[in-house]
């Protein structure tokens, strides 16, 4: 049944599998590969085009190495990222592994 929190609740399920995803580096293809469940399930999945079901979601958290039950603890990790801080994310995440750890390095520096 839709209703009016449903944008929400699939805005909520795609932000959540964005940033577990992100937070073990995996790009939207390893994921998909990971889970078993194809590149193009898993984009329309996350552009709010279609909500998973519970069997999918389960595939998507076994990939993760997270339980339904973690996945769905997410209250206080979903950080709105002001536009500085998302410009920043973006160049981050378009570095080697190797460029990402000398910027965390250069960062703490200017604390």
């Amino acid at each position: 049944m839709i209703d009016q929190y449903t944008p929400t609740i699939i805005k909520n399920i795609a932000t959540r599998i964005d940033f577990l995803r992100i937070e073990q580096n995996l790009s939207l293809r390893d994921l998909a590969k990971k889970s078993s469940i194809s590149k193009s399930q898993l984009s329309d999945i996350m552009l709010g085009n279609k909500i998973p079901n519970v069997y999918t979601l389960h595939l998507i958290c076994t990939a993760l190495g997270i339980s339904l039950s973690d996945f769905f603890d997410f209250e206080d990790t979903v950080i709105k990222l002001r536009s500085k801080e998302a410009i920043i994310v973006k160049i981050y995440r378009e570095l080697s592994p190797m460029s990402q750890d000398t910027l965390i390095k250069v960062v703490k520096c200017m604390k």
